[in-house]
């Protein structure tokens, strides 16, 4: 009898353990809305890389957000490698090879002006755009950044803007700048030699939303 019991209690806490474990990765279970029906068969690799991208995002930026283990180990790996942020220093010589301290000091002042506003809206400062470089690495894969000049004169002439990993689509809908290359996931580029060209990005307008439509950075 007493057996029993226990065996009993340990299916209960079994069964609620479980439970537990379920909603802490609630974020990486299939959603109800998700096709089940899986031809894997039919595709070749990257086509299953392709159509499985949007999900795969979903799921870690859900884990990321909602599940403590991923955030401490975001947290943990961007101050690793990111730290304080890499950091500017000049090597200019003069004319008989000697350190030329005058003028290192001009352009490393300057570069510093340049990382306060270094994102093209101003409101990032250019240790913190490593930050998000890294972090939408981690949760997306891979990270895009264009450089840009910002439409207000009296900002220095180089800005970052980085582009959300999901914009960067398109298959055979998007017509390449080229006539010898292919776009494949929203990247133009040589199928000979793996040289890319332009990446195309689905235009954005607001209310934020994404619209039909595409816009070539080369």
């Amino acid at each position: 009898s007493r057996t029993r019991a226990y065996r009993r209690a340990g299916r209960l806490m079994s069964a609620h353990q479980f439970a537990e474990f379920s909603k802490r990765y609630a974020a990486a279970k299939p959603s109800r809305l998700e096709h089940q029906t899986y031809l894997g068969w039919m595709r070749d690799f990257n086509s299953l890389i392709e159509a499985a991208n949007p999900r795969l995002r979903e799921r870690v930026r859900g884990l990321v957000h909602n599940f403590p283990p991923f955030v401490r180990a975001i947290n943990t790996h961007s101050a690793f490698v990111v730290g304080k942020g890499a950091r500017f220093q000049s090597l200019v010589v003069d004319d008989q090879g000697k350190p030329d301290l005058k003028t290192r000091k001009k352009i490393e002042d300057r570069f510093r002006r340049w990382m306060d506003k270094a994102s093209v809206d101003g409101r990032s400062h250019f240790y913190e755009c490593q930050r998000l470089a890294l972090r939408q690495r981690l949760e997306c894969g891979e990270f895009f950044c264009a450089f840009r000049s910002p439409k207000n004169p009296g900002r220095h002439p180089l800005a970052l803007q980085f582009i959300e990993p999901d914009r960067v689509a398109g298959g055979l809908e998007v017509e390449a700048t080229r006539l010898d290359s292919i776009v494949w996931q929203g990247v133009e580029f040589d199928p000979d030699t793996g040289e890319r060209f332009a990446y195309h990005v689905l235009k954005e307008q607001y209310p934020p939303r994404y619209q039909w439509g595409f816009t070539s950075i080369a």
